[in-house]
Order: structure tokens, then C-alpha cells, then sequence
């Protein structure tokens, strides 16, 4: 029933012998009453929305109830049967579930999370038990991630709240089940709606029926039974929580069709509660800006250079302006000119997130420069020859001579000497505050000698510990805290320029810069990039063709008796159940059931004398190899050496292994591809092996191992709690095995990617 009259009082009488109703009521303003002459278990009415309700049992039905639930408010009553008024603006919340006697027919209504009165924790599964015909039907457990509660005590970093949570003075939470109240809190919003339907919570279920004219329907509404009496659940289905939404599909990108292997590729999330979270300096009213010079290295140094400004932007507030289009570096010839946007929906994920704001070059020159609002001094500044569409232009150091010219250059934010922290508010007290913690650290006011990265191999810091544990991790030898202090906060224009080598004074990783007081900002900002960063859907579903035509050629190496069967109207969740011995349904294990394996080799001269340590022969490479890389197993080679060579160069490898370069797919990788997307289809292919080995200080490689980083904490891969993967790299010697024990951040950091970016990263959601 639905009551909207602030006097309305909600009445339900139900006569019989051995009956078990669910009942829920929905209350706006108002009371819940109820009568009945003979019930042998009873469950709670759940009123909602700034209304006494009685939730448990009533009063004048105490002779009649054998079993009931009751959720005891700030009275703490607990004797079963009393009539027990609570106010839900005002209680902490506790579940008591009385058991019935034993015989009695109930529904039974487990609560993830909370432990019954003198019982052990339960989980959240309703199932219904009939003694009559022993049926005993749980529900299906769900599939994707649901919503996590909030502890809105500590609601310090000002996220707004997803609706299906209460919002109000002190704040509160709710859990699943029939109605579970935890906290304080002014209404709840998700029992309002859907008819009646509980928040699921964590890995179960909750349903709540109505009683509507004598059926009783589930929460989307489906008749369960036309009986008012005890529910047969006769259609399961009714039950049942409909698969979520995959993440990625490649259907309209040329497959593949098989979802199973779409959803490997997946190694990133969805949390809808991210999007409304800002920055404290975040002002929808103020604008300014943050504009950089893209590094003079190839994708992967820009891709990096990206991510940082990206969280730089967001953490300051402002509005990032994307570099126009240009040539870069290391890719092929004849492909011509790019921009992020190229590869990275980021225009997408600004629609999505509030705190992220982002334009091209060309607006921001057309809302500002020519609208007279960029300036030096007091003198009013225009572009070069009043141009604003600098796409492609051959003259681009006179855009960023312009740009330097009206923007302020924070020069003392530099990745190898300082780390850049962002307080938890913005106060001036607070900042100076974050800036003693660092200097207690450095002159050891804290008790300890200053950290080395060393002490913490194999010890990771957790990600909610105190601030100063967190700093103490990433300070990596240096010596300074930069800070985003009052006269950076006034400017119009913040710019960060190339050095006169052409690398950026940030070329680093963003998380190995910026560091964030409070550590719930610290882990959005890399779920963040994990769930936003990632390459766009056609780039992705080209690697998932390759990687299933890998599996292929992988499983039929290794089960040679299956090989006339492994052919292409086979799936590739059918090909690993006949491995496995597992049902394709059931495959979902990441890179433990890869069967391939592969290498990156960077040879070209430029990478070589930068980093001459690197420059192995083939054999050498070779036998570095770790020991799973068994003969004749399939090895994908991912190199910047041209098509032509690879045969020639890598002709060694095919002495040992069934060999595959990008080259022998191009067939798969559709018309929407050029080559200025197959570095980033190497990187995906790569990630998906089982086994990985890459080259030390090369960022292609890195960002390899922090995709596997992310694939490995999806799939829980041994290790994944401590950031372990099973990758190594093939040169320099002592390098080898890095990626086998956690290693805290050491400079520079750009030569390898560390665990603290993905490591348990979900932490709070």
C-alpha cells in the first residue's frame, strides 16, 4: 500500500490457519498498523520517509506470532510482539532475528554484514523454506558490482550521495535485505520505489513482495502467486536478478561475437558513485585553466603526460585544454596527425564526471584569447596572427611561446624534486599543516630514520593508513613538498612547458607525483584512470580478435589430440573448457588461462644509446626467459622494428617458439584501425598473456605490466593483494624479476610502472 495523507494510517487484516505473508508498506506521512487472528510467522511492515513506523510485529498479534523480525531502534526494545515505534530520521539501526520453532513454515531474510542478536554474521540470501512441500529456493547471486554503503561520518571529501542512500543531518546508511538502518539519517529513497524492491548489497540479493488485492508480486512487479497464503515461488525465473550490462561489446565493431572473450579484455569498472566526486577546489562558477605542451616522446610518454594533467586538472579544479593535433613521435610514417581524443574518450568522461572539465585548444582560444581575457601584465594578449585552429601546424612553438607568455608557470612543481600535495580541504592551516607533515618526515620529528623506497619491498603501505604512512612510501629519496598554494589558486592560467631537452618538468606517472592527504581522493584518482583512461572501444575489441585467435593457436599446442576440433566455429570459451575440464560459463581465471604467451623488445638505435644496458643480442634474450615459457608454446612479439625485419631479425625466436607479430593479424583489425592504433593493440594483446617480459625504462613495456596490474586484481591472480605479477623484464640483467616482489616508488619513476596504482584501488567504494 501506498499512503500520501499525513493522518493515514495503513491497515492490514489477514484470517487463516498457517499463513505466512511479506508485507511491505510504503508510508509518506504517516503510521502502519495491522491485525490478524491466527498467523504462524509474520514479517515486519517497512515504512518510509519521516514516518513512525512499526517495523516487527504489533502489539495486539503477540498471542498469535511464532517467528517475527524486528529492527529495534534507539529504544532498544527487543521483547517480541510489543508494539515498537521508530523513528528512522533518528536510530541506530540493529538487526534481531528471532528464530522460528522448529516446524514452523517462514521466510527467512539473511542481511549481509550484520550479525543477528547472540548469532554469527550471515550473509545477504533470502531463500524460502516450506515444511509443507520442502521447497528451498535461494537466490541467484549477482554478477556485477552493486553499490557499497557509505559511512557518512566520514563524509569529509563532500561526495554528493547516490540516491539509494540517505541524505541528511549526521547522514546514515542502508543495506539490503527487507529494510536494514544503520547510522543516522533524515529518509530513505530506494524502499519508495520499484514497488517495494530491497538494495541489494555486496554479493546477494534482496526482495521485498507486496500484498496487492490478493497476489503477491516480486519487486518488478511479476505475480508470484495469485494465494494470499504462503508463496510457492513457483516461476524462479521471477526471482532472479537479470545479468548486468557488460562494460564492453564489440558487436558493432567487428567482433568478436563470443561475449565470454569480449569480457576478458575487460579490466576496468563502473561506479556510477565516482562521478559526482569533486575536488575541494572544484567551483562550477569560477573557471580557469590548466594547459601543457605534450612531451617530444612517443604515445606512451604522452599517454603518461596525459594521465597526469588529467588528475592535475581535477585536483585543482580546473578545465583541461587539450594540445591540437600534431604528428607523434614513433609511430608510423603515413599516419599522419592526432590528438588524445584519437584513443581516449575524454570528452566522454567529462559528461560523466563532474569534477572533469575539458576542451580543445581551439575553444579555449576563441573563449579567451579573442574575447580579450588572456593577458601579461596589464596588456591584453592575442594569438600568433590571431589564429586559434592550430591543428597540424608546422609553426607550434609559436603557440606555445603564446601560451607561455599568459600563463603562469608553476616552476618549482618539478616530478624529480618534489611531491605535489593536495590537502584534504583547502584551508590555508590545512596545507600548512600537510607541508609539517612532510618536513617531520625529513628532519625524523616523527621518531623514525627518513624512509628509503627499500623498506618497503614487500610491504606495501595500506591505502586507507594515515597520511604520513602514505607520504613516507612515496616520497622516494626527495627532499621538498611542493604545494598548490593561494597565488597558483588566483591564476587564470596555469601552463606546464616542455624543458629545454623537450621532456615536461611532469614527465612522470601522476601517482608517483601527486600525493592526496586524504586517501579516498588518493584511490578515485587511479580508479579514475583505470576506468576512464582506457583506449577506445574499436582499439580494444581489435586486440580481442587477435587475442582469441592466440588462444587458438595456444590451445592447439597444447592439446594436440583436440586440434581438428579447435577450428574457427569453435568459441573461445568452448576451446578452454576443453583444456580446463571447465564449463564456458564458468571460464573466468584472466591470465591463468591464457595460452600464450608474450615479449616486448625495444632495439631501435635512439632507445639503445639513451640506455645502453638494454642492447642484447636474440640468444641473450632468449635465455632470459623465465622457465614457463615452455618450448614450442605460442609467443607474441610486440616490437617497434618494421614488418620487414621481424622475420629477419626474430628469426631465432622461431627456433624455439611458435612465433606472431601484429603483422600476421592485420586481417582482424577492421578498417576503423591505422597504424597509429597497433603500439596500443600490441599493449592489449600483451596484457591478456600469461606470461609477459619487457624491456626496463621502456614506458611501452610499463604500461603493459599496470594493465596486468589491473587484470590481475579483476581476476584475483596469485599475488594480486601485494601488486605481484608474472611479468619480468629481459634486460638489464638485474632487473629481471621487479615485478615479482612489491617495490615502493624510486626515481625516476617513469622507467617502470609500481604497484601502488592499482593495488587494491577499490578500497572505500
Amino acid at each position: 500500500q501506498e499512503l500520501h495523507d499525513i493522518n493515514a494510517k495503513s491497515s492490514f487484516s489477514t484470517r487463516g490457519t498457517d499463513q505466512s505473508v511479506n508485507v511491505v508498506t510504503r508510508v509518506h506521512n504517516g503510521t502502519t498498523t495491522a491485525s490478524s487472528s491466527s498467523f504462524s510467522n509474520v514479517h515486519g511492515h517497512i515504512g518510509v520517509a519521516n514516518s513512525n513506523n512499526h517495523i516487527g510485529g504489533l502489539g495486539n498479534m503477540q498471542q498469535h506470532i511464532a517467528n517475527e523480525e524486528q529492527l529495534i531502534g534507539a529504544s532498544q526494545q527487543q521483547s517480541m510482539g510489543q508494539n515498537i515505534n521508530v523513528d528512522i530520521s533518528q536510530p541506530q539501526g540493529e538487526l534481531v532475528q528471532v528464530q522460528p520453532p522448529q516446524g514452523q513454515v517462514g521466510f527467512q531474510n539473511n542481511v549481509d554484514n550484520f550479525v543477528p542478536q547472540g548469532g554469527q554474521p550471515i550473509n545477504l540470501q533470502q531463500q524460502y523454506v516450506s515444511q509443507q512441500n520442502q521447497i528451498q529456493l535461494p537466490l541467484q547471486q549477482q554478477q556485477q558490482q552493486q553499490p557499497q554503503p557509505i559511512n557518512l561520518a566520514e563524509n569529509t571529501w563532500n561526495q554528493p550521495l547516490p540516491n539509494q542512500y540517505t541524505n541528511g543531518a549526521g547522514g546514515g546508511t542502508v543495506t539490503g535485505g527487507l529494510s536494514t538502518v544503520q547510522g543516522q539519517g533524515t529518509q530513505i529513497n530506494q524502499f519508495a520505489n520499484n514497488h517495494g524492491v530491497g538494495l541489494p548489497n555486496g554479493n546477494g540479493n534482496a526482495l521485498s513482495v507486496m500484498v496487492d488485492g490478493g497476489n503477491i508480486h516480486n519487486g518488478n512487479g511479476v505475480i508470484i502467486t495469485a494465494n494470499q497464503g504462503a508463496p510457492q515461488l513457483q516461476n524462479p525465473e521471477s526471482v532472479q536478478t537479470p545479468p548486468p550490462e557488460p562494460l564492453l561489446k564489440c558487436d558493432e565493431f567487428g567482433g568478436p561475437t563470443d561475449q565470454a572473450l569480449v569480457d576478458e579484455m575487460v579490466y576496468w569498472e563502473n561506479y556510477p558513485a565516482d562521478y559526482d566526486f569533486v575536488s575541494p577546489y572544484y567551483s562550477k562558477h569560477s573557471i580557469k585553466y590548466i594547459t601543457f605542451e605534450p612531451d617530444s616522446g612517443g604515445w606512451n610518454s604522452r599517454r603518461m603526460m596525459m594521465e597526469t594533467m588529467l588528475v592535475l586538472a581535477h585536483a585543482t579544479g580546473r578545465t583541461l585544454v587539450l594540445p591540437p593535433k600534431e604528428t607523434i613521435p614513433h609511430m608510423s610514417e603515413d599516419s599522419g596527425s592526432a590528438t588524445f581524443q584519437d584513443f581516449i574518450d575524454l570528452f566522454g568522461t567529462a559528461t560523466k564526471y563532474k569534477g572533469i572539465r575539458v576542451m580543445t585548444m581551439e575553444d579555449f582560444l576563441k573563449k579567451e584569447a579573442l574575447q580579450g581575457r588572456l593577458v601579461r601584465g596589464n596588456t591584453v594578449m592575442a594569438p600568433p596572427n590571431g589564429r586559434v585552429n592550430w591543428d597540424s601546424a608546422e609553426n607550434m612553438p609559436e603557440l606555445w611561446g603564446y601560451v607561455r607568455t599568459v600563463g603562469r608557470i608553476p616552476k618549482e612543481w618539478n616530478a624529480e624534486s618534489c611531491l605535489l600535495a593536495f590537502p584534504a580541504t583547502k584551508d590555508a592551516e590545512n596545507i600548512e599543516s600537510l607541508s609539517n607533515t612532510f618536513s617531520d618526515i625529513w628532519d625524523g620529528r616523527d621518531g623514525r630514520k627518513v624512509p628509503h623506497p627499500v623498506e618497503f619491498q614487500g610491504r606495501p603501505v595500506p591505502v586507507d593508513a594515515p597520511a604520513i604512512e602514505r607520504m613516507r612510501e612515496v616520497m622516494a629519496d626527495r627532499k621538498e613538498v611542493c604545494l598548490y598554494d593561494e597565488s597558483l589558486q588566483h591564476e587564470r592560467l596555469i601552463h606546464i612547458p616542455l624543458t629545454s631537452i623537450g621532456k615536461s618538468q611532469l614527465w612522470t606517472h601522476f601517482y608517483s607525483f601527486i600525493f592526496f592527504e586524504d586517501w579516498r581522493h588518493d584511490v578515485w584518482a587511479k580508479r579514475m584512470v583505470r576506468d576512464q583512461m582506457h583506449y577506445t572501444e574499436s582499439i580494444i575489441c581489435a586486440a580481442a580478435r587477435v587475442v582469441e585467435a592466440l588462444e587458438k593457436s595456444g590451445i592447439k599446442e597444447t592439446d594436440k589430440a583436440t586440434k581438428e576440433e579447435n577450428s574457427a566455429s569453435i568459441t573461445y570459451s568452448e576451446n578452454i573448457a576443453k583444456i580446463t575440464g571447465n564449463s564456458a560459463a564458468a571460464v573466468d581465471d584472466g591470465g591463468d588461462n591464457s595460452f600464450f604467451h608474450a615479449i616486448h623488445i625495444r632495439s631501435t638505435a635512439d632507445f639503445i644509446e639513451q640506455y645502453p644496458d638494454t642492447n642484447v643480442d636474440i640468444a641473450t634474450i632468449i635465455s632470459e626467459l623465465p622457465n614457463s615459457i615452455k618450448a614450442n608454446s605460442t609467443l607474441y612479439i610486440a616490437t617497434d622494428e618494421q614488418d620487414d625485419n621481424n622475420r629477419i631479425l626474430f628469426k631465432q625466436f622461431e627456433e624455439h617458439f611458435k612465433v606472431f607479430f601484429l603483422s600476421d593479424f592485420e586481417d582482424l583489425l577492421g578498417d576503423d584501425l591505422t597504424p597509429l592504433h597497433y603500439g596500443m593493440v600490441d599493449q592489449l594483446v600483451a596484457a591478456r598473456a600469461k606470461n609477459f617480459v619487457g624491456v626496463y625504462y621502456s614506458t611501452f613495456s610499463g604500461y603493459i605490466n599496470r594493465l596486468r596490474g589491473y587484470y590481475s586484481v579483476k581476476k584475483r591472480l596469485d599475488g594480486y593483494r601485494d601488486g605481484v605479477l608474472q611479468s619480468y623484464y629481459y634486460a638489464p640483467h638485474e632487473k629481471k624479476k621487479q615485478m615479482r616482489i612489491y617495490h615502493a616508488i624510486q626515481r625516476p619513476a617513469f622507467m617502470r610502472e609500481y604497484p601502488v596504482s592499482w593495488r587494491n584501488i577499490d578500497k572505500g567504494v
